[in-house]
Formats: C-alpha cells, sequence, structure tokens
C-alpha cells in the first residue's frame, strides 16, 4: 500500500496511508497556525514527488528598482525596493514556466512590471517566494498535479483591464506672446501608478 508523507516548511510531520488522508491531516494542521505566523504543509508520495501544498502564504516578488549611473551612465545603480503580490500571476503559469522561473528573465520581467510601474532598469525575484509556497526546495519539484492542486484551491484569477475618465485641470505659467492653442497641440501627458499591483497599459487625450 502506497504511503504518502506531510511535511511542515520542508521538514517531516507524518506519514499517512491515504493521500486523502494526508492532504486532511495538511489541513488541521494548517487551520491551526497562529495569526500572524507563515507555514507551508506539502503532501509527497513514497517517491518524493509533491502531490498537494497547503499553505497561508502569498508569492510576494521582489523588484528592485535602478536608475543609470557612473562614468558612462552604463551602470545600474539600486535606487530602492519594492514587493508585489504575484500569487495570481504564477499560478496561471504553465509547469514548464513554474519550473524555469528563476531562470526566464523576460517571464519575470514581465509579471514584475505587469505589477509594479517603473521606467528604469530593474530585477524581479520571485523563485524563493515561490518555493516558499509550494514548501519546496527547488522550482523543478513542484509537479504538474500540485499545480493543479493548488490551482483549485486559490482559484487564480489573470489581470483585469479597466478604463478610467479622469477630467484634468492644468494650471499653466504662460509667457506673454505665447499661446496656448500650440501648448494644446503640442503636448504631451503621463500618467504613473503609485499602487502596486496596477500599472498604466495605455493613455488617451479626450
Amino acid at each position: 500500500m502506497s504511503k504518502f508523507d506531510v511535511f511542515q516548511d520542508r521538514g517531516h510531520y507524518a506519514t499517512i496511508d491515504t493521500l486523502e488522508e494526508a492532504i486532511s491531516l495538511a489541513e488541521v494542521l494548517l487551520g491551526g497556525v497562529q495569526e500572524g505566523e507563515e507555514a507551508t504543509f506539502s503532501v509527497h508520495d513514497e517517491e518524493g514527488n509533491l502531490k498537494a501544498s497547503l499553505t497561508n502564504r502569498r508569492i510576494i516578488g521582489t523588484f528592485h528598482k535602478q536608475r543609470w549611473g557612473g562614468w558612462k551612465n552604463d551602470q545600474a545603480i539600486s535606487c530602492g525596493e519594492e514587493e508585489f503580490d504575484a500569487t495570481n500571476a504564477v499560478l496561471l503559469l504553465e509547469p514548464n514556466q513554474l519550473n524555469e522561473l528563476a531562470s526566464m528573465y523576460e517571464l519575470t520581467d514581465a509579471i514584475g512590471r505587469d505589477h509594479v510601474e517603473w521606467d528604469g532598469p530593474f530585477d524581479v525575484y520571485l523563485d524563493e517566494a515561490v518555493c516558499a509556497f509550494f514548501g519546496v526546495g527547488d522550482l523543478e519539484e513542484i509537479t504538474p498535479e500540485a499545480l493543479a492542486y493548488v490551482r483549485s484551491r486559490y482559484n487564480p484569477k489573470p489581470l483585469e483591464e479597466h478604463t478610467l475618465e479622469v477630467p484634468v485641470k492644468i494650471h499653466l505659467r504662460v509667457a506673454p506672446g505665447v499661446s496656448v492653442e500650440d501648448f494644446l497641440t503640442n503636448m504631451s501627458m503621463r500618467v504613473l501608478s503609485q499602487t502596486p499591483g496596477i500599472t498604466v497599459s495605455g493613455f488617451e487625450r479626450a
């Protein structure tokens, strides 16, 4: 008869006879985690394959902001970092994308850009948060079956598209002889989000 192992944050907790009982135990253990504490309970089969993960964590990515600097203005200099909740975006990835996330820089950058507004160079880090969420030591340990289980549990949603129409007042200081009409014809405007999780995908003048 197959056996299933329950782990708490990669530390062995118990060996159970059936997958259903192992998941039920993990559910009970997760319900007993004290408020303010984080934990992940993972269930593996006898071969060590991940079957399910239960957690109160979120996948919190780190967006490292940079600016060009240095003598030739060709060095990316750190100027702060911002955390963002990447749970939905990560859980919507395909299994092969999730397994290779640490080396797929274009993908991690795209996830970062979808959540944080920034116009300079940057680095995005997700892999450690993903591993902690699933209770594994390496992304390659996340099986399609475990991803499917977590998706069914969390029901991740894609980004939503919203359009806002906002009246704008522009206060000008106009030099004598300069036409305000020329300003209206030639002006450009930019809108930047200061809210993690919201980025501006487009802007049009009315």
